[in-house]
């Protein structure tokens, strides 16, 4: 991880504790422009700060940026998926529930995968 991953991970950090959630978006978009991409430690961290965010919007942040790792390529490993079924979790209703139980589906087989290998 470079230089900047860096920072940025240990600002997604310090926007967690002061709880300023909007600005993780902001952290990974100055990556972006940067011409760095996020890593499965950006991702990660950037999706535990939405899941600490919680309500529907976290969810939704934190589902979205679990997506785009997908079609990055980068394939999400156990905190990923942790942090994810928390912000879902934490959404709550129908909706929340439904998205953790499909999200504990993918994450145990990515498991069995890991394990066959």
């Amino acid at each position: 991880m470079d230089d900047v991953q860096k920072v940025t991970v240990s600002a997604i950090g310090q926007s967690i504790a002061e709880g300023e959630f909007d600005n993780v978006a902001t952290l990974l978009m100055n990556l972006e422009n940067a011409g760095i991409a996020c890593n499965l430690i950006t991702y990660n961290a950037a999706i535990s700060a939405y899941e600490k965010a919680g309500g529907e919007q976290g969810m939704v942040n934190a589902l979205a940026l679990l997506e785009e790792m997908n079609s990055a390529k980068i394939t999400p490993d156990e905190i990923t998926y942790s942090a994810a079924i928390s912000a879902c979790e934490k959404a709550g209703g129908e909706q929340g529930m439904a998205n953790a139980r499909a999200l504990l589906k993918d994450m145990n087989a990515m498991v069995f995968l890991h394990s066959m290998k």
